[in-house]
């Protein structure tokens, strides 16, 4: 079987107010944390070997270093993890092999570093050029400059990926059209532009209403973000992202096509046979490489069939029938060709016929209130998913 490879690194300098993903401040663990990080990288190939002998994996075809900070990992850390990846399997020739990288780690060794380990694409969290927005949503790292587009667009080797997030509160249109206009001269290959969301249990979601008001916002933002993008002949290719004719990110593509994919690491998620589960192990145990405990989420087929829908309508191309039967072996249910007819006559859904059938996507109008579209098309298959947890050792 061939696969992506999610690998996340939790640890990172200090954690943002907006950030719901599983990480933890560098500080928890600054006692000893170079041998930490050793016995990290050590638990992280105990794991993959231990799953891809599970799942009779024999191919990776896009990697993607996520977090946390994963650039808190030297390049002797970083290859040390890539060739005993290459040890276990065969990595495709032209594998995409993507790390997040943070402003305040763009050393000009750094990068060098990180190309001459094996990356390929390297994503810049840029998230504002704003100092105020940086701080009214508790951006950790040192705010992006000038300078530190200058210097990395200057570095070469790799396709250049920026991070945004907009839709701030208190966001002047004015700035931050300036400041995408700005981003956007460097002609980066890919940008991932997300509207600001208040991921629940967070310090930011604490500050921040989410109400009519900052949702109407968003809409605003969304659509001169579109219009931006579009005068700079970006590809507008899935609901948060934009990129260069031919840079769309493989990796990414398998989440909203429903290719397998494989996430080590605590926090990390993983797609395989239609079957979605994800690490669960506590750190510390992690770490002294004991269990791995993972969640699976038991889904019925019509569950499944929503998901698919759910994640391909994200893309501006989303699906047509014929994928739909590909992947399930049954035609696209009737309740939710209803459903999406309907959204058709309100104008939110394209409905177009091919010779082989008929694809669906959202239109512009459409793609401004996503997601209580897709949650109206899906509907009728949602149901409540049962969970079940269980370990074995790595």
């Amino acid at each position: 079987m061939k696969v992506g490879l999610y690998i996340h690194f939790p640890f990172c300098e200090s954690k943002c107010d907006y950030c719901g993903f599983y990480s933890f401040p560098r500080r928890d663990f600054q006692l000893g944390l170079p041998k930490r990080q050793d016995n990290y990288i050590s638990a992280l190939i105990m794991e993959m070997e231990n799953q891809i002998h599970t799942y009779d994996i024999d191919c990776i075809d896009s990697i993607y270093f996520g977090g946390g900070t994963p650039t808190l990992f030297s390049e002797r850390q970083l290859k040390r993890l890539l060739n005993g990846i290459r040890k276990m399997l065969r990595v495709a020739p032209n594998a995409e092999i993507s790390i997040e990288l943070n402003p305040q780690d763009l050393a000009y060794n750094t990068v060098s570093e990180l190309v001459q380990a094996g990356i390929n694409r390297i994503i810049l969290g840029v998230q504002t050029l704003n100092e105020y927005s940086h701080q009214l949503i508790g951006r950790q790292p040192l705010l992006c400059d000038e300078y530190d587009l200058n210097h990395f667009f200057s570095c070469e080797g790799f396709d250049h990926c920026i991070d945004l997030i907009y839709g701030i509160p208190e966001q002047y249109p004015v700035d931050f059209i300036e400041e995408l206009n700005l981003i956007l001269s460097y002609e980066p290959d890919h940008v991932s532009a997300y509207m600001l969301t208040l991921e629940n249990n967070t310090p930011l979601s604490k500050r921040i209403s989410d109400n009519e008001l900052f949702q109407n916002s968003q809409i605003n933002f969304f659509e001169m973000a579109e219009e931006v993008f579009a005068e700079n002949n970006y590809i507008h290719y899935e609901i948060s992202n934009y990129a260069l004719k031919g840079k769309e990110s493989s990796h990414n593509m398998k989440y909203w096509t429903f290719q397998p994919y494989l996430g080590v690491g605590p926090g990390a998620h993983s797609f395989i046979n239609n079957e979605r589960f994800r690490n669960i192990t506590p750190i510390k145990d992690y770490l002294e490489q004991s269990n791995a405990l993972y969640e699976f989420d038991k889904r019925s087929e019509s569950s499944l069939y929503a998901e698919f829908i759910m994640t391909a309508l994200r893309l501006y191309k989303g699906f047509t029938d014929k994928s739909f039967k590909d992947t399930f072996g049954v035609s696209i249910p009737d309740e939710v060709l209803s459903a999406l007819k309907k959204q058709k006559d309100f104008g939110n859904v394209i409905i177009k016929k091919y010779a082989d059938g008929y694809r669906f996507h959202l239109s512009k109008k459409g793609f401004l209130i996503a997601d209580r579209i897709i949650f109206e098309v899906t509907e009728p298959l949602l149901q409540v998913n049962s969970r079940n947890t269980i370990s074995y050792s790595t």
